[in-house]
């Protein structure tokens, strides 16, 4: 019940927080040095930018099945496994200077893996 009582708040306060890598799409330089806390590398920029609209758009989405029930099921699978695997990429690094700017967005991905599958594993249908 707590799983689906609350999911449309958690995907849309989340979904939020994905879309802000937006920022990485339409500003790099400023997302890369601020957000990031990295040196901003000019021959890296489509990657940057490449990266941000992709998980920018993850965010939109996720906002999207905040109101659409319908693509809950679908927009939530991904979005575990690709927050996943970014949680798993933060853990097998602990220690690197270089996750720093990443945490915060670490411990939100962290929520959402475990909303999807907390849910599921509680027998509640996260995706109704």
């Amino acid at each position: 019940m707590f799983f689906t009582k609350y999911v449309e708040k958690m995907l849309l306060i989340t979904g939020i927080g994905t879309s802000a890598a937006l920022a990485y799409a339409f500003f790099p330089q400023w997302a890369v040095n601020n957000i990031g806390q990295l040196p901003y590398l000019e021959q890296d920029f489509i990657f940057y930018q490449h990266w941000g609209i992709m998980v920018g758009m993850m965010g939109v989405m996720m906002i999207g099945a905040a109101f659409k029930p319908q693509w809950r099921q679908s927009i939530m699978l991904y979005s575990a496994i690709e927050k996943g695997f970014m949680v798993s990429l933060l853990l097998t690094n602990l220690g690197n200077p270089h996750i720093n700017g990443f945490i915060l967005a670490g411990v939100m991905d962290t929520v959402v893996v475990l909303w999807t599958t907390g849910g599921s594993k509680k027998g509640q249908q996260t995706f109704p």
